[in-house]
């Protein structure tokens, strides 16, 4: 039978381990932004690195990436394409404020625009579609963690697992069937 001493001794060893793992569980919450559409497993949206969401047009990229924002209301958030096929007044009829995302038509510029809206700090989310070589995607990681903001790369066909320094890779397979093809769960 145990003595008090050493009762006493567990129960610290038992608070020590919480608290610790609280503190694990609280740190792991703010390095994701929470997301109910995700397959299950997933984390969450990593904060400070790039997510690639792929898959051909018509399957859902874009109403994933609306979901995001209506699920995570104050978020400010960029939009920067080549060519701007994004139509902002149905992201209006989804009810989600205009106010809060800056939309860009980026053009032959589209490594630098990138570049210059995660500099500034001012937005959390960033989201791009475009051609980006090796380099400009891992200036773009690079420049992603130092801000702390999520980089959301929508594309037609999935990154080579491992080639790319992208933490989550999700693909839709049919429309609205996502799946995980890398990371975070």
């Amino acid at each position: 039978m145990d003595t008090g001493d050493e009762k006493r001794a567990k129960i610290a060893q038992l608070r020590a381990k919480t608290t610790e793992l609280t503190e694990l569980v609280g740190k792991a919450r703010n390095d994701v932004w929470s997301f109910s559409a995700l397959p299950e497993g997933t984390l969450g949206i990593p904060r400070g690195a790039i997510t690639e969401i792929s898959g051909r047009h018509g399957t859902g990229k874009t109403q994933l990436v609306l979901n995001f924002l209506t699920e995570n209301p104050t978020t400010r958030a960029a939009w920067i394409e080549e060519d701007l096929t994004i139509y902002p007044r149905a992201i209006w009829q989804k009810k989600i404020d205009l106010n809060r995302i800056l939309f860009v038509e980026a053009r032959e510029n589209f490594a630098w625009a990138l570049q210059q809206v995660l500099k500034s700090g001012i937005f959390e989310i960033l989201i791009l579609s475009g051609r980006l070589n090796e380099l400009q995607l891992r200036r773009l990681q690079l420049d992603a963690k130092k801000s702390r903001t999520s980089c959301i790369l929508l594309r037609e066909s999935p990154t080579l697992q491992g080639r790319w320094p992208i933490a989550l890779q999700l693909g839709f397979k049919t429309r609205r069937q996502l799946e995980i093809l890398k990371g975070m769960s």
